[in-house]
């Protein structure tokens, strides 16, 4: 909204931000990503891009400007499919000269925040409630 002011910190949880398929983790953690398969990732990406070029910045986030951005906390499990975008989020924003931190769960799953026995979820949660009172 017009004058609503931004907000103070911004939290992505396995962002989807490729869509030209050419993420090295989607074929690389095929044998560990039980979720995102590439052929899920296709259907998807070809739904949602629809007639625009994959990083066409009017629907590739990635592929635009990332600067001014408050701080970003990115959330993502090394052995899913969206490892990548992870990774390559983060290094653009911090190229852009934004604030960034990416926390990486060593053997968990894609969407590992919906699992709440999982202890990455607990301590995510954790995190997220204390940037949240800041």
């Amino acid at each position: 909204d017009e004058g609503a002011g931004q907000p103070t910190a911004l939290m992505l949880f396995s962002p989807f931000l490729r869509y030209d398929m050419k993420s090295p983790a989607i074929d690389a953690n095929a044998r560990t990503e039980a979720w995102l398969s590439s052929r899920r990732l296709l259907q998807a990406s070809g739904a949602y891009i629809q007639d625009h070029e994959p990083d066409d910045p009017a629907i590739a986030a990635i592929a635009g400007d990332l600067s001014g951005l408050p701080p970003v906390h990115i959330y993502a499990a090394e052995a899913e499919a969206l490892a990548d975008d992870a990774r390559l989020c983060a290094e653009r924003i911090t190229a852009a000269g934004g604030k960034v931190t990416r926390t990486m769960a060593a053997d968990s799953v894609h969407a590992y925040p919906l699992c709440p026995d999982l202890a990455e979820t607990q301590a995510m949660f954790g995190e997220v409630a204390s940037i949240a009172k800041a």
